[in-house]
């Protein structure tokens, strides 16, 4: 089984590419200065040179939320339109394709976990311009799995544990929302999540195909979320500072985007069709503090 990883310097990228060295996994991996994906002329050069896989995984995605609302043409070329471009190639050569999608297609409204056919409504452009990324795929080709991940963390690049993390360490005190609801997904869980899901239609994909949620264990929110980094950051030894984490709301930290109130998600259908187990999202943070501390040296 062989794997195309699209998005190689992402966070979810670097770490499909560190489980598949680890699990002796054949693949090629390509970032921006390899393949231009919004290049439609450049991807369809690519992939008639290279279409010897199994698989290929898109872990590229315009990711700035609130500058989207500024770059919406730069939003659409890698969230859409680049989409486009993949799956018309993925038709071309039959090659199944696993684009990875997210919670914001969500408004956040509902009062229980997301399943896969709730209702859409982004909030705003990045949401919107995912969600069109998921319907573009679905009209062109049939051979497609959308993978909806919420709150990713890793080892790889910034998000929100490594920023908790550092700040830790500068801050006597910080504010952290407590009213949005969710489900932090490490990177790394997620390339495991992918390579399962490849195996399994490696060997039989029949009624396999479409779209699936997958989240990390439990829900939980920004505020606790935070609680546990810091709580981590103390026992790694990290110089932290913080003495206290303020509960506040999500209006009293105003975003340019509003975020979906609650990003549950429901995991029983990819537990169903792929038997894929649920992680506990508490278990990967160990890790990317770990991580963390290299880079900052201490």
């Amino acid at each position: 089984m062989k794997l195309l990883i699209l998005g190689k310097n992402g966070q979810v990228g670097h770490a499909l590419v560190a489980y598949c060295e680890k699990n002796g996994i054949e693949y090629q991996a390509t970032g921006r200065g390899d393949l231009d994906i919004t290049n439609k002329d450049e991807v369809s050069q690519f992939f008639e040179l290279n279409h010897d896989y199994c698989f290929v995984v898109n872990a590229t995605a315009y990711t700035a939320v609130d500058k989207a609302e500024q770059e919406v043409k730069s939003a659409n070329a890698v969230n859409h339109l680049a989409v486009k471009s993949l799956a018309e190639q993925c038709r071309k050569y039959d090659l199944p394709l696993i684009h990875l999608s997210t919670d914001y297609v969500f408004d956040g409204s509902k009062k229980t976990n997301y399943v896969e056919y709730d209702l859409v409504s982004p909030l705003g452009v990045y949401g919107e311009t995912k969600l069109k990324g998921e319907q573009v795929l679905e009209e062109i080709w049939q051979k497609h799995i959308i993978l909806r991940v919420s709150w990713v963390f890793g080892e790889h690049g910034n998000n929100f544990v490594k920023t908790i993390a550092k700040l830790s360490t500068m801050k006597t005190e910080l504010g952290v929302v407590s009213d949005q609801y969710g489900s932090p997904t490490s990177a790394s869980d997620i390339a495991r999540v992918i390579v399962e899901i490849c195996q399994s239609c490696h060997v039989k994909s029949q009624g396999k195909w479409g779209l699936y949620h997958y989240s990390g264990f439990p829900v939980t929110t920004w505020h606790q979320l935070a609680v546990a980094i810091i709580s981590e950051s103390k026992r790694q030894r990290f110089d932290v500072v913080t003495n206290r984490i303020n509960a506040i709301r999500t209006e009293d930290y105003p975003t340019p985007t509003a975020r979906p109130t609650n990003s549950a998600f429901n995991v029983g259908k990819i537990q169903k069709v792929f038997n894929i187990k649920q992680r506990v999202w508490h278990d990967d943070l160990p890790a990317v503090i770990t991580q963390l501390k290299k880079e900052m040296d201490l």
